[in-house]
């Protein structure tokens, strides 16, 4: 206080804040502890996912390794000519070389896919992560017969993800819609996948022709372990909303005559 110009006195006053940062940091724990279940439930679902397309796998690393096989073949029968030909003994192990790597990116793509869950996000180009998802669905692609075509953006579009995670949303749409398609008559018709830039985010578009989502979808579509298939967990689409907005992002659906249109969002990076 001041009396006259001149400093007289002055209150001070203690408060016991002990029991508030004790549960700030309860809160903190409790946050660390669900972003932690969340990345969890995502690597359960992306090891459920990669346990439905093992087979198909298993074809795509067979192929070249067959590849591999007879190309190793033709060299061990080159070399015991009389006269090496070298000309076609280099081209044979350039073909067998293309074929080994070829089989390594199968496996380096699935090993990545599979990685176990961390705090791991990048900026990356939507347009390279969706590129390498449509790689991942040709293996259900060539299962269920049903085509599959991207359109890109026309320049880069800076996100800032887990590319993992959002992988992993892009893929269970891309699997679903296919799945519907190959289950209706429009099965001929590919599923259509087109990334926009709109306004401050980035739009990724999956649209399908197929048998279309029951009548109870709005209410219950994203609600954990509800379900329309025989062997599903019901916790695909659950996961994908919860990474979706531990990104900032959102998931919606469209009904469309014929099939679905399933919307991913996600932040441009700046």
């Amino acid at each position: 206080n001041f009396l006259d110009g001149e400093f007289a006195g002055a209150v001070l006053v203690f408060r016991d804040i002990t029991r508030r940062i004790a549960d700030e940091r309860e809160l903190a724990d409790a946050r660390d502890e669900l972003q932690t279940g969340r990345q969890r439930m995502a690597h359960v679902e992306r090891l459920s996912t990669v346990g439905e397309m093992a087979a198909g796998f298993a074809h795509e690393v067979n192929q070249p390794l067959t590849a591999i096989t007879n190309y190793a073949s033709v060299a061990n029968r080159l070399v015991s000519q009389p006269e090496l030909d070298f000309s076609r003994m280099q081209d044979t192990l350039r073909k067998l070389q293309a074929q080994a790597i070829r089989a390594s990116d199968v496996i380096q793509r699935l090993r990545d896919f599979v990685r176990t869950p961390k705090e791991n996000k990048v900026v990356k180009d939507a347009n390279k992560v969706m590129a390498t998802v449509l790689e991942l669905s040709e293996v259900d692609s060539r299962k269920l017969g049903v085509g599959l075509e991207i359109q890109p953006f026309d320049s880069v579009l800076p996100v800032y993800i887990d590319d993992v995670q959002i992988q992993q949303v892009a893929l269970n749409l891309i699997r679903n819609a296919m799945e519907a398609t190959s289950q209706a008559d429009q099965n001929a018709m590919p599923v259509k996948v087109a990334l926009v830039k709109d306004h401050d985010a980035v739009s990724i578009t999956v649209r399908d022709y197929g048998v279309g989502l029951a009548k109870d979808a709005e209410e219950q579509l994203f609600t954990p372990f509800y379900t329309t298939k025989a062997t599903g967990m019901g916790i695909g689409l659950s996961v994908c909303d919860s990474i979706m907005q531990d990104h900032g992002g959102s998931i919606a659906f469209t009904r469309q005559q014929p099939g679905t249109e399933f919307t991913m969002r996600l932040p441009l990076y700046d």
